[in-house]
């Protein structure tokens, strides 16, 4: 009895020092305090395949090709905006610092890290590529509260760019860019490649599928070009005459955009201009050719 009334004196103690009191039999929250034990739980578990669309923020997983695992997470996680759908494609091209050896030890001590009796109940060593990130991603925010939940329920991420969102634009992150954040001669690991190190088995298969839609999205965008260079020939050899006399009835004048009078008081300067524009690229030429350079 005596053991059990230091133990719980000592409790009260640490409680009260980390700010919570005992009234009625319940901790009562000071404000300015952690309000961790206030906040209802939200449902968990991973975001879905439906989950961001609309999404309004696209940051590919390779970063324009080039970016650290680092970076990308610090600025994802900070998105806090409950509007905002963070889809994060290509995770398999992230670049991790560090050399593939050294990357590998880390993975083996992080596999150690098991449960003592059952190692069911986790922690659980995903091997894809968007897990990785996607847990880098829940370890930045208080996934265990409400708030952090719902903002891991508004990221997704994805190997590859996936068929609903290959139509889509998507935008980088500059302060990821691996070759702004990173010394030329130090090494990287390119995520896709300790996946597949440690146990992931698709990475052929990504490969299969990104070579195929980027040969589909260069043929799109050839024939879109072809049909933007077609139709501004038609409209370059289209006759406007009987249009800009139509025009000029109705009170423009040559110059688009303004009306009759503007254009007028408007033409003067455009002529002087144009005029100046020779002159200025003569002394410029001779002040290139005779200067101190």
């Amino acid at each position: 009895m005596l053991l059990f009334l230091i133990w719980k004196s000592r409790r009260l103690f640490f409680l009260r020092r980390r700010g919570f009191k005992r009234a009625a039999g319940q901790r009562k929250h000071v404000p300015g305090h952690s309000d961790r034990h206030r906040c209802p739980r939200a449902p968990a578990g991973p975001p879905g395949i439906n989950r961001g669309e609309g999404a309004a923020l696209w940051p590919e997983g390779r970063l324009r090709c080039e970016g650290l695992s680092c970076r990308a997470p610090a600025v994802v996680s900070t998105c806090h905006d409950p509007r905002l759908q963070v889809v994060l494609v290509r995770c398999e091209e992230i670049c991790v610092t560090g050399s593939l050896l050294r990357n590998k030890v880390k993975w083996t001590h992080y596999r150690r890290k098991r449960h003592l009796t059952n190692p069911k109940k986790g922690p659980y060593h995903f091997r894809s590529p968007a897990r990785m990130f996607y847990r880098v991603v829940r370890g930045m925010l208080p996934h265990k509260l409400a708030r952090g939940q719902a903002a891991l329920s508004r990221l997704s991420c994805f190997e590859g760019i996936p068929a609903p969102w290959d139509k889509k634009e998507r935008v980088v992150v500059p302060e990821a860019l691996r070759v702004l954040r990173l010394a030329p001669q130090r090494k990287f690991t390119v995520l896709k490649t300790l996946a597949h190190e440690v146990g992931w088995k698709h990475k052929e298969l990504i490969e299969r599928l990104e070579n195929k839609r980027k040969l589909e999205a260069q043929a799109f965008h050839e024939k879109k070009k072809a049909a933007k260079a077609q139709r501004r020939a038609a409209v370059k050899a289209v006759d406007l005459s009987e249009v800009n006399e139509v025009l000029e009835e109705a009170g423009f004048g040559e110059i688009e955009g303004l009306s009759k009078a503007d254009a007028a008081a408007a033409a003067p300067a455009i002529a002087a201009a144009e005029e100046a524009a020779p002159a200025e690229a003569e002394a410029g030429g001779e002040a290139a050719a005779g200067g101190d350079y």
